[in-house]
């Protein structure tokens, strides 16, 4: 499953770099803001992962808010414009997190799990379960529904993985226990984990 991982890492990195390019916005939406206050007392003397961290936001808003260390992760190189201040940046996979066992505090992902293939999901959450301290928690919000961008002329499906918040709950639920954040949209939802 590994080498399967690593080809299909490949592959989104190579469209992740062209949808970036084509798209100077992309990533940039600030879905943490609709939970910034408890996302502040979250980040207080923590270790911080953002996994997709697209421009930085939320690492620099969990720097400013007293994060001990954060560490930004993404499958695309960063933007030039990108300041990296009191933060680390690492372009890589999510099937291996370049961190040891039990020394990440909270670990994020804002609309970031849906564009995983369904069938990598667990290797990834298995990593997420792994790098996370022993009072480790995940706060991720997740869409809902496909989406796709013009990517040099043609049409990508960029949500490879498309499920209701349920089966969400569900496949989640292997991996810690769930606490809802707020009322599943339509479209998204937002979880709190103890992994």
């Amino acid at each position: 499953m590994i080498e399967d991982a690593d080809g299909i890492f490949k592959a989104q990195q190579a469209l992740y770099e062209r949808v970036y390019a084509n798209h100077k916005d992309y990533g940039a939406h600030g879905h943490y803001k609709a939970h910034a206050g408890t996302l502040a007392v979250m980040v207080k003397h923590k270790t911080v992962l953002d996994i997709g961290c697209g421009d930085g936001a939320f690492c620099k808003y969990a720097k400013i808010n007293g994060a001990a260390a954060v560490f930004g992760l993404d499958i695309a190189s960063p933007r030039e414009e990108m300041e990296i201040k009191g933060w680390y940046y690492f372009c890589t996979s999510t099937h291996h997190l370049p961190f040891d066992d039990n020394t990440t505090d909270l670990i994020t992902a804002f609309d970031v799990l849906e564009h995983i293939p369904e069938r990598q999901l667990p290797l990834v959450m298995s990593e997420i379960k792994r790098v996370a301290s022993k009072t480790g928690k995940a706060f991720f919000t997740i869409a809902t529904h496909p989406c796709s961008k013009m990517v040099d002329n043609r049409e990508e499906e960029l949500h490879a993985t498309v499920m209701t918040s349920a089966k969400w709950v569900q496949m989640l639920t292997e991996f810690g226990s769930i606490q809802l954040i707020g009322h599943p949209q339509s479209n998204r939802f937002t979880v709190q984990m103890k992994l």
